[in-house]
């Protein structure tokens, strides 16, 4: 690095031009150790699509790395100067947009305005190159190996990027995929793709909209390239497939314990589709896919995909780093509450598990949610459904009014006695003792069977009677239809026609097995609750005695609330109670069994 250049100063962008931006030339391999760069201010109107647009993850912030930009010193972070020397060394040089230069951090005006317009950036982008990380120096992805896996899929008319996308191809179309590319021989080839698909880039949460507006995205691991079709080919196989894996330890290994990553990249390029297709991002479907991910400054984790949104909820607000974490998440919030007019986001708050600072109806979106399968709008509930324009208002992103109705106060909580999740052990029994849950629910009085003042309550005291309720209640009503749509759908716990052999051996609903497999999912930190009227349910983890259940109007499922000295509520989360998912309490409303009241959640 020339000892004697003076450090790299900005030239301001005009940013009275929307399309105002710079791009980086990257100089090409001269025999010198620098990297060396020109970045020039442009707009996007004069360059055309004549860049490439990187997407890659920044790893560390800390910016380490020197190199020369219009031949001074700039510095950059290690992953930065990793992508830059692999470009270089490989003569991918010309004119890239990269964030971490291409916008000047420092100045906030322009960052704003940069960020509001990254998704053009990227669509107006001749490619968009993805840059994994290096290859593993002992096991590279060899370029003939995809080549010969492209060629075959070709042949079966499979190498199809919408058909990929949507994960539609046939198991019956993969097989001779399986049988001629996943044997013992293509090991290494397989572990070099485990490495690609472990690496950083698939958790970064600005790469749903990175990925989703590139018209034409490549993907580089170390010095290989590979296209979208074969790397939805790859995850196709891996998902899919992976039965066929049972003679490839190595691989088999890497599925189990990376399901998630491949889980997220199947989301990831599932969204791309909805997006190229103009089939409509929904915002809220955006902000789970965003929670999943990771990035350095929290309130990217709604400024990352903006851009995708509808046009209706992009004008609602726009990226601005001057306002605090808790602001930008609460707008989130309202910005639903106001497009779809319910209030189905606060399925994923999750408090109690660790305090963020917020008020209790923001959800904190840089923490995974403790039970997603309750954040699921496509279960079917309807609980605070009514019909009439919804009541939700928020002051100041600190208070959330909405309309309630008062249900029941909860008695007892933990009705499992264990504080661990439910699980198998090591014997392969379950750990929560269930006949033991089952004799303490009949201890306490037994349970009722509905809220519904026109259904004629009646309280259940028997075993078979409780043991159904419990069942029922563990998996929230629902069983999984194991279908290439993975479909939820209601079920009812049944017996099997003959009677109890014996009391020692009491009969278990028809496919109790499978239903307790369901509940470690469902119960992920969730706790069964009675209350005071006899209601069984599964209610937040953090819920305690004397919490109230309320039916709040347009939230499709009970919420449990905790009442503060200054009159206000605290939103511990919601919860599925028996008999009062499906409107019962709103349908009760009509007949004077509830009255409505107004709620300040704080």
């Amino acid at each position: 690095m020339a000892s004697n250049a003076a450090d790299f100063l900005y030239t301001d962008l005009d940013l009275t031009r929307p399309d105002a931006f710079r791009l980086l030339e990257l100089h090409p391999e001269d025999g010198s150790a620098e990297v060396r760069c020109t970045l020039i201010n442009t707009t996007r109107s004069n360059v055309g699509t004549s860049y490439r647009a990187i997407s890659y993850a920044w790893g560390s912030a800390q910016r380490s790395q020197p190199i020369l930009l219009n031949g001074g010193h700039f510095r950059v972070t290690e992953n930065l100067d990793r992508v830059l020397r692999s470009f270089k060394a490989a003569n991918q040089t010309g004119r890239f947009w990269v964030d971490a230069i291409c916008i000047n951090q420092d100045r906030l005006e322009e960052r704003n305005q940069q960020v509001q317009q990254m998704l053009e950036i990227y669509a107006g982008a001749s490619e968009v190159c993805v840059w994994l990380g290096p290859s593993h120096p002992s096991r590279p992805l060899e370029s003939s190996f995809l080549e010969a896996l492209s060629a075959r899929a070709t042949e079966l008319e499979i190498l199809s990027e919408d058909m990929l996308s949507m994960f539609k191809v046939p198991l019956d179309n993969c097989l001779p995929l399986i049988d001629e590319f996943m044997g013992d021989q293509f090991v290494s080839q397989w572990s070099a793709i485990a490495d690609l698909m472990q690496q950083r880039w698939w958790t970064r949460t600005w790469v749903i909209q990175e990925l989703s507006s590139g018209k034409n995205v490549t993907l580089y691991h170390g010095h290989t390239s590979l296209s979208l079709p074969q790397t939805l080919l790859i995850i196709q196989l891996l998902r899919t497939c992976h039965v066929s894996l049972l003679g490839v330890s190595a691989l088999l290994e890497f599925y189990r314990e990376q399901s998630d990553i491949l889980s997220g990249a199947r989301e990831l390029l599932a969204m791309r589709y909805i997006v190229n297709h103009g089939l409509g991002a929904v915002f809220h479907n955006l902000l789970r896919l965003s929670r999943k991910t990771f990035c350095q400054d929290p309130r990217d984790k709604v400024f990352a995909i903006h851009g995708l949104a509808p046009k209706e909820v992009r004008m609602l607000f726009k990226p601005d780093y001057s306002l605090s974490t808790s602001w930008v998440f609460g707008m989130a919030i309202s910005i639903h509450i106001f497009d779809k007019q319910n209030l189905d986001i606060l399925l994923n708050i999750d408090n109690g598990l660790e305090n963020s600072g917020f008020p209790s109806w923001i959800v904190d979106w840089t923490k995974p949610h403790a039970c997603q399968y309750f954040a699921n709008t496509s279960l079917g509930f309807k609980a605070g459904y009514a019909d009439g324009p919804l009541l939700a208002v928020p002051y100041n992103m600190t208070i959330l009014n909405v309309e309630g109705i008062y249900i029941d106060t909860i008695r007892n909580h933990r009705l499992q006695g264990s504080e661990e999740a439910l699980d198998k052990d090591s014997q392969g029994q379950f750990t929560w003792d269930l006949d033991a849950v089952v004799a303490g629910i009949q201890s306490l009085g037994g349970i009722i069977n509905s809220h519904n003042s026109t259904a004629n309550d009646v309280i259940e005291r028997s075993r078979q009677q409780i043991e159904g309720a419990l069942y029922d209640t563990l998996v929230a009503g629902h069983q999984r239809e194991w279908t290439q749509s993975n479909t939820y759908q209601r079920q009812i716990v049944m017996y099997p026609d003959e009677q109890d052999p014996t009391p020692k051996r009491p009969l278990r609903p028809i496919n109790s097995e499978r239903m307790l497999s369901a509940a470690t999912m469902w119960t992920r930190n969730r706790t069964l609750i009675l209350s005071e009227s006899g209601s069984l349910g599964l209610a937040p983890a953090a819920s305690r005695p004397g919490d109230y259940i309320f039916v709040i109007l347009g939230l499709c499922m009970p919420a449990i609330l905790r009442p503060n000295e200054d009159g206000t509520w605290t939103l511990v989360g919601t919860a599925y109670i028996r008999g009062l998912v499906d409107g019962e309490a709103v349908e009760c409303l009509s007949y004077g069994m509830y009255q409505k009241t107004m709620l300040k959640l704080a």
